[in-house]
């Protein structure tokens, strides 16, 4: 059994009755992890937490993992077959099995059950005729609509799927093979591990996004086989993820990049988790959705405040 979970078995055996009782008082958010297929509680965040966070702002890929070991100690995974007995799961097997489309939906359930709202903020009406300010306060329950979240429904788990994409480059006469599939935890953090918090604010401020398009090819990429146009037997391969940073960076044309993605949003879009609410603007009544990302949110909240 892994350390982690012993570790936890241990500290719940040694808690004093006046803990206990805390703990039991703490209100749990039941949140599904629709690619995961798991079901899980989470408990808010604490003022320790918020600083353990804020001291690892100086490197992405520490916070991350800071945030990962964060989400995996306040989350308690349902067991449908005992569900009084917790689903006992690793660290290693969180980070392994759980995608980057489940994260987003354990940072949800943190904000919920530490915030409830997104506070108050200022939104542009959609109307181009319009185009009025005005403040709106967004609860966390508001922003899961109908169709926000897409259980996996392949007969692998999603952890095991892999989705080839074939594309022809006639310019260098290459044919590419990209083996595609939705990141687990581990990757998310491999790429942040190559970014500086400089980086990161940079894509904030000009994309709106923690990711640039390259960071998003790379993270769905598990391996790369290339061999010239109508010949099979001449095939080199890499799994290697610097091999994959650097093809993606300096090799691989846009327009390739931008057929690949194109084919793989195709297959795997439906599966992104959607936060939004709908919006009516005070001034011209017109109604629009109004997305947020809720990762954008929290490196917002912890690492530019």
């Amino acid at each position: 059994m892994a350390k982690e979970i012993v570790k936890k078995q241990i500290d719940s055996i040694f808690e004093s009755p006046f803990i206990q009782v805390l703990k039991s008082s703490i209100r749990k958010t039941e949140v599904p992890l629709p690619l995961a297929r798991l079901t899980a509680n989470v408990i808010p965040l604490s003022v320790g937490d918020d600083a353990r966070l804020r001291t690892a702002v100086m490197s992405p890929a520490n916070y991350d993992r800071e945030l990962l070991q964060l989400l995996y100690s306040k989350t308690e995974f349902v067991n449908p077959s005992t569900p009084a007995e917790p689903l006992q799961i690793s660290y290693d097997q969180f980070c392994s099995a759980l995608t980057s489309q489940d994260k987003l939906m354990l940072l949800w359930a943190i904000y919920k059950s530490t915030y409830e709202t997104l506070g108050p903020r200022t939104v542009t009406c959609s109307n181009e005729n319009c185009k009025n300010k005005f403040q709106v306060e967004i609860s966390l329950d508001d922003l899961i609509q109908e169709d926000s979240i897409t259980p996996w429904d392949k007969e692998s788990p999603v952890s095991e799927y892999i989705y080839p994409i074939e594309i022809e480059d006639t310019k260098s006469n290459l044919v590419y093979i990209f083996d595609s599939h939705i990141p687990n935890l581990y990757r998310v953090n491999s790429i942040l591990s190559r970014m500086s918090t400089t980086k990161i604010q940079h894509n904030l401020e000009t994309q709106g996004s923690v990711y640039t398009l390259k960071d998003i090819v790379v993270s769905i990429t598990k391996k790369i086989t290339i061999h010239p146009v109508g010949d099979n037997e001449n095939v080199v391969e890499t799994t290697d993820f610097a091999d994959i940073d650097q093809a993606f960076s300096k090799y691989i044309r846009k327009t390739i990049w931008d057929e690949y993605r194109k084919k793989y949003d195709e297959h795997f879009s439906k599966y992104d988790v959607r936060f939004y609410t709908k919006l009516k603007c005070p001034k011209c009544q017109q109604e629009f959705d109004y997305d947020v990302d809720l990762e954008v949110e929290f490196f917002r909240r912890s690492l530019l405040e």
